[in-house]
């Protein structure tokens, strides 16, 4: 590459910018790579723990039009992105034909994103989790959100989600999800004997959000839910204590508690062990390379010790197509979820 035709900039501590002339998505890909390469080799050169420094890139094309402002809000934005993704992430920005993708920076985000909580732009959408051989068999509704832009379009948890966490708005979200769930049970909009919520860990981390997020479990019961399952990603960095307290107190109300996008190690088996909850979701294409057609009995025998013993139901996710759930059903697997049953539907 001609560095001369470079321009790079520190923004501030932690932020650096380069402009830099690239002929197509290739070349910009090889160029983001290489500054990764070139990061990770000064790591391994000064023998840095690769999780405490690392970088992340975003990056945004720029057309004869674009202003410098509108550049940044799409870089920042793929930034975000990038973080959501973990260390050493590249992500670019996604131009959405036909739709007017909110060019937004910190500032208009953070205005937007609370906007659309009070005017209840947030959608709330549901997805079933069924048994695999008997799709109207119905184990719970998971609830998802959409965002509602001012021209009306919908967009899924991928395009909000990344600037909610860099913001900080995470637990305010969750408030959000849980009072509206409650909306609309209360009001009959949406009527199932079961319902699951995904929460984040700030919710967790406030004294007056966990009195709130007590509450709130009463106020399921009042409206007569009979199951109410939360969830959580089996990645969530927090003490393990606060989620077995937690499911201790949901099943107090003979309610449950959920793990999410699980992954098989060692850490991850202790904590269901700690915590026992109610079930394990496990995404298809994982749990397929994984245990291949041989069922839970290899090559990871814990997993099936554990959940038969614990008695934990394992759920298996984004299930796209008929051979994927023959597949999971020759594993033993008896809960599906994902879009060759359903995609998500909105509830208002």
């Amino acid at each position: 590459h001609n560095q001369k035709e470079y321009v790079s900039a520190k923004l501030n501590d932690t932020d650096f910018a380069i402009l830099a002339p690239a002929s197509s998505q290739a070349s910009f890909d090889l160029l983001c790579e290489e500054i990764n390469t070139m990061v990770k080799n000064l790591t391994k050169h000064y023998e840095l723990n690769e999780k405490e420094h690392f970088i992340n890139i975003g990056y945004a094309k720029y057309y004869a039009k674009s202003d410098s402002k509108e550049l940044f809000s799409k870089a920042d934005f793929a930034l975000s992105s990038s973080k959501a993704k973990g260390a050493f992430s590249i992500n670019s920005f996604i131009e959405e034909t036909g739709e007017n993708q909110l060019l937004l920076g910190k500032e208009a985000w953070t205005q937007e994103l609370k906007s659309a909580m009070d005017q209840k732009r947030f959608k709330l959408a549901y997805q079933n989790v069924v048994a695999i051989n008997n799709v109207s068999d119905v184990f719970q509704s998971e609830f998802f959100l959409r965002l509602q832009d001012y021209n009306g379009h919908l967009h899924n948890a991928g395009y909000f989600m990344p600037m909610v966490m860099e913001l900080k708005l995470g637990a305010l979200l969750d408030h959000y999800v849980i009072a509206r769930s409650i909306e609309v049970l209360k009001e009959q909009l949406f009527t199932s004997k079961s319902i699951c919520i995904n929460l984040g860990k700030d919710i967790f981390m406030q004294s007056n959000d966990w009195a709130w997020l007590e509450d709130s479990v009463e106020s399921f019961k009042k409206v007569g839910l009979e199951e109410l399952y939360f969830e959580m990603p089996s990645s969530v960095d927090m003490p393990i204590e606060i989620l077995v307290k937690f499911s201790k107190y949901l099943r107090n109300f003979g309610y449950g508690f959920g793990i999410d996008n699980f992954a098989i190690n060692s850490e991850s088996l202790l904590a269901i062990q700690h915590i026992n909850p109610d079930y394990i979701k496990i995404q298809a294409s994982y749990m397929i390379d994984l245990f291949g057609e041989t069922g839970l009995d290899a090559p990871n025998r814990s997993l099936g010790i554990i959940t038969d013993s614990m008695e934990i139901k394992v759920i298996t996710t984004n299930v796209e197509n008929n051979e994927q759930r023959d597949k999971l059903q020759k594993m033993g697997i008896k809960y599906i979820q994902g879009s060759f049953i359903a995609e998500p539907k909105i509830i208002g």
